[in-house]
C-alpha cells in the first residue's frame, strides 16, 4: 500500500476513533447525570432536555460527527474509488480531523460559540476543497482513462 494511501486511511481511522471517544464521553457524564444531578431514567426517556447542559454538549456533539463528517467519509470513499489520492487531499483529511477534534474540545468544554464555529467552518473548508478536487481531479482523471 502507498504511503499516502496508508496516511489517508488513517485519517479516516482517526476520525472514526473521535465519534468512539465522544460516545464514550457521553456515557460517562450520563453517568455522573444519574449520580450526581438527580436525573431518572423516566425522565429522559422520552425527554432528552431532562439532560444537564454538561450531558447534551456531549450529545450534539456525538449528533455532529454524522454531519459534515459523512461528506468528509464519502470524499475519501470517491478518492480511492477514482485512484487519485493525493497530497492535497491527504492535507486537508488530517486538517479536518484536526478541526473536528478543536470543535469537539470546544463544544463539550466551556463551548464558546465563536470558537466552536471557527472550528467548525475550517473543517467545513478542508472538506469542500476536497470536493472541488474530487470535481475537478477525479472526473478528469475519471475521463482521460476512457
Amino acid at each position: 500500500m502507498p504511503f499516502i494511501t496508508y496516511l489517508l486511511l488513517w485519517s479516516i481511522f482517526a476520525q472514526v476513533i473521535l465519534t468512539f471517544t465522544v460516545l464514550i464521553k457521553m456515557r460517562f457524564v450520563r453517568m455522573r447525570a444519574f449520580k450526581e444531578a438527580g436525573v431518572t431514567m423516566d425522565e429522559i426517556a422520552v425527554n432528552h432536555n431532562a439532560w444537564p447542559d454538561s450531558v447534551r454538549k456531549v450529545q450534539n456533539n456525538y449528533i455532529n460527527q454524522f454531519e459534515l463528517p459523512v461528506l468528509f467519509y464519502l470524499a475519501c470513499v470517491m478518492v480511492f474509488v477514482f485512484s487519485v489520492e493525493s497530497w492535497i487531499f491527504v492535507v486537508l483529511a488530517w486538517l479536518f480531523v484536526a478541526s473536528r477534534v478543536v470543535h469537539m474540545l470546544v463544544h463539550t468544554g466551556k463551548n464558546r460559540v465563536k470558537h466552536r464555529f471557527r472550528a467548525f467552518l475550517f473543517g467545513f473548508f478542508c472538506v469542500m476543497f476536497q470536493w472541488i478536487y474530487i470535481m475537478f481531479i477525479a472526473t478528469n482523471a475519471y475521463l482521460y482513462s476512457n
